[in-house]
């Protein structure tokens, strides 16, 4: 009885420092942000999410970078080969238009359903960015994308980057309404964090295939 005793003492304490440690590097260890390492880039990518919330907030960020001079293209290596940029223009009302000739918007035919469903939509956005930059020339990109997805998108970029030498910065976006309380008593985005994990545990075993 007393050695079930420890064992159970222990297992508590372990358990105890597990969920300690996961409140505070968490959603941490998820966010990359390399991207004031560099002033400016050739173009600045966004990934637009499935939420329409994030798709705002991804797209804005992204034009507010382009806006900045941050990159002279922007990419939309988009999921939904529905989307049409003058539809984000009025129902995201971004104000400043941006010519044309400086907008890259990838999956305007069918989308490959079977490669989505083997390698996940970060991957194929990932891999459609890398062939837009290869027959544009373009050499560096600042990626946009949530800031609890950056892992998951870094290790994409990094995969379907390799042999071609291209520079690729990082810039997170905040979740939308987030107050000064810790990350941890919002349920929802606690929910988003568990699932990224899950994810990002797949993405290192498919990701490399």
């Amino acid at each position: 009885k007393g050695r079930f005793v420890r064992i159970s003492a222990v297992a508590l304490m372990v358990t105890l420092c597990v969920v300690v440690i996961f409140l505070v590097f968490g959603e941490r260890f998820l966010r990359i942000d390399n991207d004031s390492l560099r002033a400016n880039a050739d173009a600045v990518i966004v990934l637009a999410g499935i939420p329409l919330t994030e798709d705002s907030q991804r797209i804005h960020e992204g034009t507010k970078l382009y806006q900045q001079g941050r990159g002279r293209y922007l990419i939309l290596p988009l999921r939904h080969p529905t989307f049409k940029w003058s539809w984000a223009v009025t129902n995201y009302k971004l104000e400043r238009p941006i010519p044309d000739t400086r907008l890259l918007i990838g999956r305007e035919s069918p989308r490959n359903e079977q490669l989505i469903a083997q390698y996940g939509g970060t991957y194929v956005e990932a891999q459609q960015s890398v062939e837009i930059m290869r027959q544009h020339r373009i050499q560096s990109a600042i990626i946009v994308s949530s800031a609890f997805h950056m892992r998951r998108v870094e290790i994409a970029f990094e995969q379907c980057a390799k042999g071609y030498d291209l520079q690729l910065y990082y810039h997170p976006v905040e979740r939308a309404n987030a107050s000064g309380s810790p990350w941890w008593t919002d349920s929802r985005y606690v929910y988003r964090i568990l699932r990224e994990y899950k994810k990002l545990l797949a993405a290192y075993f498919i990701y490399n295939r």
